[in-house]
């Protein structure tokens, strides 16, 4: 098993503007947003995916099995 060794860096760090930081947190912001954006996408399309009936899931190639596992996987998952 390889350890890992701590190497100190002898270079400063750039000074952050508080521009830079207001921007980072913009990014961080829009990106949490985003992101809950896209779990809950994912929770209306599994819910829409329950509603489905024999006939529709043919259609679209899905047996009913298959139907169950996508529409109750956690919506922080793909």
């Amino acid at each position: 098993m390889s350890t890992l060794q701590y190497q100190p860096c002898h270079a400063t760090p750039a000074k952050l503007t508080r521009h830079d930081a207001l921007e980072a947190l913009n990014d961080a912001a829009t990106w949490v947003l985003a992101t809950f954006h896209e779990w809950r996408q994912r929770v209306r399309e599994r819910n829409q995916l329950l509603k489905l009936d024999e006939h529709m899931l043919s259609d679209i190639g899905l047996s009913r099995a298959e139907q169950l596992y996508l529409a109750n996987k956690p919506f922080w998952r793909e």
